[in-house]
């Protein structure tokens, strides 16, 4: 009995081995981040521990002693493997869910009305008179779905801008107007003073195919561009929001050279297929990450070949789970944003909280946007540099937790694991370069939010053709 127990334990510790074992090696080559030869070099180490660990368990002149170590060894192994099948299953899920195609975008309607009128709920507003705004390519969709919804009739209105939408409704012209959330928050913003003079009654949703325009290219070997932007939504990457983070990164691989171009959110562009009044680039992300990609192409004249949209709660989550960030302040200041955030002059140990604070800093600085893009790419660098700290390895769970559902690209997932098994072989760190660019401030009227004038940040031609000289500098082979 004594001597079939000892089998039995010896085939239990050998078959738990071989399984981890097998399972690892499984999902590090479908993670496919190790060159060929490193993944060749992996699977040996990996047999040759397995045999030699068979061999002593089962060799008949091995000693009892040895048999135990042997067997102890095992069972540290076998623990190891399951520790890095966890690691990588969940690196593999957290690629596959970030590269997973976003197919729609979901647009949040809301239907106001004055304060002091007498509807209450979308019924009272049966057979009643609805104004809608033109400028979205959906505006039938729009009208269709509350209808749908709501199940009212209404007449409906059409105007050409925000401005004379809510001059309808503040002159009693409509009953009620249909504006997107992301349009009213942008109003609030802008001392329009719609939400205490109107309140929401009702709201909607309505499902948006996304268009596609990702032109691919050879990540290993060809340099390209990636669009970062930042979304101002604090709930989901598929609701229209703006850009208020608006970050060109030229990568060229074979050079290990990377160009990060800021453009201020308030830039005065023409929105791409629009014609007329210009507008500020952050508006551009209320119609959607592909307006703010393609808007940027025709500002810069090149072309975008991939996108990677960020909420601000990503920022937030990360730099917490990390133990936060050293950032150097030119001020002392209190944060407009946050006034619990406070900077000294010289470096500031930050949580998540006023990271987001510092990135969205602003009227301290006399240039204004044109500093606040400064501060974010400080704070982006600062999260590359402190991910890359081999002391935040512990937290490797943590932090893809941190960033799940708040970070989506249109990189494919043999894209970025490519471009990280090129890095892993080539083992050498990327030279940084910081440009902006930058321009002087104007009250002007913007294509999305109509006739009243806003700030804008006209740019400078100058700085326009440096960013130019730089891209296509870094796009070389």
């Amino acid at each position: 009995m004594k001597k079939g127990f000892c089998n039995f334990v010896k085939y239990l510790i050998l078959t738990l081995l071989t399984i981890s074992s097998s399972v690892v090696l499984y999902y590090v080559n479908k993670l496919n981040i190790l060159e060929l030869r490193y993944f060749i070099l992996l699977c040996s180490i990996i047999s040759l521990l397995w045999i030699l660990i068979l061999f002593k368990l089962f060799r008949k002149k091995t000693r009892l002693f040895s048999k135990i170590i042997f067997g102890l060894i095992a069972l540290i192994l076998s623990f190891f493997y399951v520790f890095t099948i966890k690691y990588v299953q969940n690196t593999i899920n957290f690629v596959e869910n970030i590269t997973s195609p976003i197919e729609y975008e979901i647009q949040k309607y809301s239907v106001l009305v004055l304060n002091d009128s007498n509807y209450n709920t979308i019924n009272d507003l049966d057979k009643k008179s609805i104004g809608f705004v033109s400028l979205s390519n959906s505006l039938e969709d729009v009208n269709d779905k509350l209808k749908q919804s709501s199940n009212i009739s209404f007449t409906s209105g059409r105007y050409n801008d925000v401005s004379e939408i809510i001059e309808a409704i503040t002159n009693r012209q409509v009953d009620a107007i249909v504006l997107e959330k992301s349009f009213v928050d942008s109003l609030d913003e802008n001392d329009y003073h719609l939400s205490g003079n109107t309140k929401t009654i009702y709201t909607f949703e309505l499902k948006v195919k996304k268009e596609k325009s990702t032109q691919k290219v050879d990540v290993v070997n060809k340099p390209f561009i990636l669009y970062i932007s930042g979304s101002d939504s604090r709930e989901s990457l598929y609701e229209n929001s703006r850009s208020d983070v608006n970050i060109l990164a030229i990568i060229n691989p074979k050079k290990h050279k990377l160009l990060l171009l800021s453009i201020p959110r308030d830039t005065y562009v023409q929105l791409h297929n629009t014609v007329g009044t210009k507008d500020k680039l952050t508006h551009a992300g209320l119609y959607g990450v592909e307006m703010s990609k393609n808007t940027i192409e025709d500002f810069l004249n090149i072309d975008i070949n991939y996108y990677a949209k960020v909420s601000f709660k990503t920022l937030i989550n990360v730099v917490d789970v990390i133990g936060g960030i050293d950032l150097y302040s030119e001020k002392s200041f209190t944060a407009w944003t946050d006034k619990s955030c406070r900077f000294k002059t010289g470096i500031n140990t930050v949580n998540g909280k006023c990271a987001l604070a510092f990135s969205r800093e602003r009227y301290t600085y006399s240039t204004g946007d044109i500093h606040r893009g400064q501060n974010q790419q400080q704070v982006l660098t600062k999260i590359i540099q402190k991910l890359s700290d081999t002391s935040n390895l512990s937290k490797y769970d943590q932090i893809l937790s941190s960033v799940n559902g708040s970070f989506e690209t249109d990189m494919t997932y043999d894209e970025i694991t490519n471009l990280v098994k090129y890095q892993l072989n080539e083992f050498s760190s990327f030279k940084v370069e910081s440009i902006g660019i930058i321009g002087n401030g104007k009250l002007l009227p913007t294509y999305s939010l109509g006739t009243k004038p806003l700030y804008v940040m006209i740019p400078d031609d100058n700085s326009i053709l440096l960013a130019q000289a730089k891209i296509k500098e870094y796009m070389k082979d």
